[in-house]
């Protein structure tokens, strides 16, 4: 039996468009969470859930130094009296953007790493989603921290139907006419893989963002269960450390807020132990949490009001779709039409609408265009897709 946790932010795939288009700025790199297979342990969880920690800042040297959050023992008592029991079995939970069951919700995951010793708390990661049903719509602000808030990098993304916006630097990249993987679709914060339904402690019934939950738990303190771990990098990040840490996990501890469906609309997950860099040792206490905040409100997501761009002044031809733009760079594609005719369109409507072309090549797969009107400068590439759809890019400037 094992369990296996994961935070995967499709930041990647934000580098490559960015990329793909001569936008050199790296895109944050997302705070990543161990991997780790659990075997069955021995004996059940007895373990409460830690409480819901505040994300904080890192504290200065001259505030209260706080320990790692500690979950208190559920009594005997309180599991007798939880009002109702969940469906047998092993629950198959599934995120609220795995399988939408609300029109609309809001959700908020973050990372947080405790070093008592070095009176650190610190939010290393943090991500808003917002998700509608109808419009399809999301936007999601992620933002990265290492070793301070004066080094967070924070990246925002916008999807209504097949139109994406991304903002990394302050300027907006904005794609469109063709299917865009969902963001959201690619974040999930654990996948429970098979662990038996007897390493499930249910605990009780609670409301998470007025819906009604049922309560698991489960916790391992075995060393033969824990493994190893990637905390090292996130201990490093905390403390903005260039040193390699090495980690000794003492506690896993996972709270998993579902519903009656198993649909997961909170999980806590709460790894524990001690860290060395080969000169001293500190104890640490990592938490990854997500929950669902807002259920089913009237939430309407629009482009970014500051990503509008200017009329484009170079002649198109009917029927042309912008597919990509971010500043002065535009890419359209023109369905139906040949590759023969958008250079014809050029060679014929450039000059008819006062551009002088003080340059033009034609290899057949590839024409180009360098053009100047009112003392700006085009330059014009046109290409064959790999559909055979004739595709325009326009890069403007003085």
């Amino acid at each position: 039996m094992h369990v296996r946790f994961k935070l995967v932010v499709a930041v990647l795939f934000v580098a490559l468009l960015l990329a793909a288009c001569g936008k050199g700025t790296p895109a944050p790199t997302p705070t990543s969470v161990p991997s780790t297979p659990v075997s069955q342990a021995q004996t059940a969880p007895t373990k409460a859930p830690t409480a819901k920690p505040t994300p904080t800042k890192a504290m200065k040297k001259d505030e209260t130094k706080q320990e790692p959050t500690v979950a208190p023992t559920p009594t005997a008592s309180a599991m007798e009296e939880m009002p109702g029991e969940a469906k047998a079995g092993m629950p198959e939970f599934k995120m609220a953007t795995e399988k939408p069951e609300f029109k609309s919700f809001r959700a908020h995951m973050a990372v947080r790493v405790q070093i008592p010793q070095k009176d650190v708390d610190i939010t290393l990661f943090s991500m808003e989603l917002t998700q509608t049903q109808d419009p399809s719509a999301q936007r999601i602000v992620m933002k990265n921290v290492s070793g301070s808030e004066e080094d967070a990098q924070q990246m925002e993304i916008i999807q209504i139907e097949q139109d994406t916006w991304m903002n990394l630097d302050g300027s907006w990249f904005h794609t469109s006419g063709e299917e865009v993987p969902s963001v959201a679709d690619d974040i999930n914060l654990f996948d429970p893989g098979d662990v038996e339904a007897s390493r499930w402690e249910k605990v009780g019934k609670e409301k998470v963002a007025g819906v009604d939950t049922i309560h698991y738990r489960f916790v391992s303190t075995d060393p033969k269960e824990l493994g190893a771990m990637e905390e090292g990098d996130l201990i490093a990040q905390a403390l903005g450390s260039d040193d390699r840490w090495t980690v000794t996990p003492k506690k896993l501890s996972l709270d998993v807020y579902a519903t009656k469906d198993d649909m997961v609309m909170k999980n806590t997950l709460v790894w524990s132990g001690t860290a060395t860099n080969g000169k001293e040792t500190v104890d640490f206490n990592t938490t990854f949490e997500y929950a669902v905040t807002e259920v089913n409100t009237d939430i309407t997501i629009e482009p970014p009001e500051d990503a509008q761009l200017p009329e484009e002044v170079i002649p198109l031809p009917e029927g042309a779709q912008v597919t990509a733009a971010m500043g002065g760079l535009r890419m359209y594609q023109v369905p139906g039409a040949k590759m023969e005719e958008v250079v014809d369109f050029m060679n014929q409507q450039l000059p008819a609408q006062g551009f002088s072309i003080e340059d033009s090549q034609n290899f057949g797969q590839v024409a180009t265009f360098t053009v100047v009107k009112d003392g700006q400068k085009h330059v014009i590439s046109i290409t064959m897709g790999d559909d055979g759809t004739p595709q325009i890019m326009i890069q403007s400037g003085e």
